[in-house]
């Protein structure tokens, strides 16, 4: 049993365990019984939640901050192209965040429930009676004044405030058992946001898988594509949207296995610390109880059915194990559908790429070989058309040389006949003049 030198009455003054929680007076009794009774209270948490989700939130900030920062003047590589881009800083902004949400409870919950459980709380092997159990929450609430709240002394000062006030041994085990369901219920809200955020990272990866591959089809429209330079640039943008979404698949599955370990050794953990409380409540103290003989047959009873009860939670919980097992089974199994679905869709995007552009170049290059043929055709022929004119302007020109000549022999004897002497013989006929005209003379 641990010994503290003092502790809280609940009150806010400090009590002496052996002036107080040891003597036999009314005014003792009175005191440690209504002490045993507030401290056994459970107090609000809300804050408890909100404050760990902060901080955590606040060091994945941080740390994606810095993350990016070194991205920036990291030299080029393949961690610069893993792990840079937007959606590659938020996956480190959700992991990080995972991580410290899971280092948070391993630190300030897990670590200082499983230092109380280690301490020696019951004495000896012997049976317990209930001035004993007394004791033993008094203890219980020395060590809360100092170290705070935690399950196994919660529950020993449930019990010791229970028999103080009802005395009834038999109903110590449906008070352990709703109050194990409900630490239990607690545990696993507490793992709420931590699941969010592991199944949100591999969201986001498909995500940017999704934006990769739209962008990569974006960038197949427009463009003049009989040129070789654009079409360069077309297939060097689809190759870099490509690579940028698989990059973030690639980061966000690693982060979620990085994740899910983390999460599932903490959770084990804390599985294996209720089930050491459970133990220690169950077997080593509610067993050991002593009362009267109704009192230890209803015991008996009691016990009888608080581990059917412990049988049918176990049964349960394995279920439950059994269950989460199988559902993260199958979530991997959708995984790896969805990554093969991913994959058979780029392989069939790539290989219609490859067909349009095949396409589209020989349909291009059919169209220009067909221009070009034609073109070649209109020149010969215009060449033919010019030489026929050639030939018809020479036969033109020949006859009329032919004409020339022929006109020429013709006009030479009148040329000849023009270069003799004309000989003119003029005849000089006398006139008689009349009255009313001339006349010439017969």
């Amino acid at each position: 049993m641990p010994t503290v030198p003092k502790a809280s009455d609940g009150t806010g003054q400090v009590v002496d365990p052996d002036s107080d929680f040891q003597t036999e007076g009314d005014l003792a009794e009175e005191r440690g019984s209504s002490s045993l009774i507030r401290a056994a209270i459970p107090e609000g948490g809300g804050s408890s939640v909100i404050l760990p989700t902060l901080i955590s939130f606040v060091i994945a900030v941080a740390f994606t901050i810095g993350w990016w920062q070194l991205m920036a003047v990291l030299p080029a590589g393949i961690i610069k192209h893993t792990f840079s881009g937007l959606y590659q800083y938020l996956l480190v902004l959700l992991l990080v965040w995972h991580l410290s949400l899971i280092v948070y409870r391993a630190w300030f919950v897990w670590r200082p429930e499983a230092r109380a459980l280690r301490v020696e709380w019951l004495p000896g092997d012997g049976p317990l009676t209930a001035d004993e159990v007394q004791d033993i929450a008094r203890s219980a609430a020395e060590y809360e004044a100092q170290h705070g709240h935690r399950m196994v002394t919660r529950r020993l000062l449930l019990i010791g405030s229970h028999l103080h006030a009802r005395g009834s041994i038999s109903e110590v085990s449906g008070l352990l058992e709703r109050r194990a369901e409900a630490d239990r219920g607690r545990a696993e809200d507490a793992y709420g946001l931590p699941r969010f955020l592991f199944w949100a990272i591999p969201i986001l990866g498909f995500i940017g898988t999704v934006v990769g591959i739209g962008s990569a089809i974006a960038g197949l429209k427009g463009g003049d594509i009989t040129s070789a330079e654009v079409l360069r640039e077309q297939i060097g943008h689809v190759a870099g949207s490509l690579g940028e979404a698989f990059y973030a698949t690639q980061v966000a599955l690693i982060f979620s296995v990085i994740a899910l370990l983390a999460q599932t050794m903490l959770y084990q953990a804390e599985m294996r610390l209720h089930d050491d409380i459970e133990d220690l409540l169950t077997y080593r103290l509610e067993s050991r109880l002593v009362g009267g003989g109704a009192d230890q047959e209803a015991l008996v009873r009691a016990l009888e059915a608080h581990i059917a009860a412990l049988r049918e939670d176990s049964e349960r919980r394995d279920e439950a194990t059994r269950q989460h097992v199988q559902a993260l089974i199958s979530g991997h199994e959708q995984l790896a559908e969805a990554l093969a679905r991913i994959g058979d869709s780029s392989r069939s995007l790539s290989q219609e790429v490859a067909k349009t552009l095949t396409a589209q170049v020989q349909a291009a290059q059919g169209e220009l070989t067909q221009a070009v043929a034609k073109a070649v055709a209109d020149i010969h022929a215009a060449v033919q058309r010019l030489r026929e004119q050639r030939q018809q302007d020479a036969a033109a020109q020949q006859a009329l040389i032919a004409a020339l000549t022929q006109a020429a022999q013709q006009l030479r004897p009148v040329a000849e006949q023009l270069r003799q002497p004309i000989r003119l013989q003029l005849s000089m006929a006398p006139v008689v003049v009349e009255a009313g005209g001339s006349k010439p003379a017969e």
